[in-house]
């Protein structure tokens, strides 16, 4: 059941829907797949426009807790 639209609620609507149309969904560029060892499987970077490599990498890391050694050699692949 729909409620009728008060003032407030009218107006929050609309900034709510200028607020989407500011906000496109961006475009993955490329897709990563690292491969991390053996015993773990391989884990996919997505890079969307205005990432960094070294932004990529040192998230990469420390989401799957690497050391910093493997961040330096991904961030150089990365911008290579």
């Amino acid at each position: 059941m729909d409620l009728p639209m008060t003032p407030v609620t009218e107006k929050l609507s609309e900034e709510y829907a200028l607020i989407q149309e500011e906000i496109p969904n961006p475009v993955p560029q490329l897709f990563i797949d690292v491969n991390l060892g053996e015993e773990m499987e391989a884990q996919r970077i997505v890079v969307y426009p205005g990432n960094t490599p070294s932004q990529l990498a040192r998230d990469f890391c420390d989401l799957h807790n690497l050391d910093e050694e493997t961040r330096e050699n991904l961030q150089e692949l990365l911008a290579s």
